[in-house]
């Protein structure tokens, strides 16, 4: 078992994160911080479209990066049923 402590699973092989957000407390608050960047941005009536190809036009939002630069989508990164589920990338 891989885990990033042991406090739960006592024999876990102790995997530190490379992320500066320690922990789930430190992941929620990041995910927090981005949720509330994007909701501003849907009240605002901007509507966020990962195509490969497609530049901002010159109205888009000052704030159209997320606050947390790790948190920006991956360029031509479209969804993926599989990936969603087991979690990883195909060559990690």
């Amino acid at each position: 078992m891989l885990a990033q402590n042991a406090s739960f699973f006592r024999s876990a092989e102790i995997v530190p994160s490379k992320a500066s957000c320690s922990g789930l407390q430190g992941c929620w608050k990041e995910f927090e911080a981005v949720w509330k960047w994007r909701r501003e941005l849907l009240d605002e009536g901007w509507i966020e479209f990962n195509v490969e190809g497609a530049e901002p036009d010159d109205s888009s939002p000052s704030s159209s990066m997320p606050p947390i630069e790790r948190w920006l989508a991956e360029t031509g990164a479209g969804f993926n049923d599989f990936d969603a589920l087991i979690g990883w990338k195909e060559d990690a």
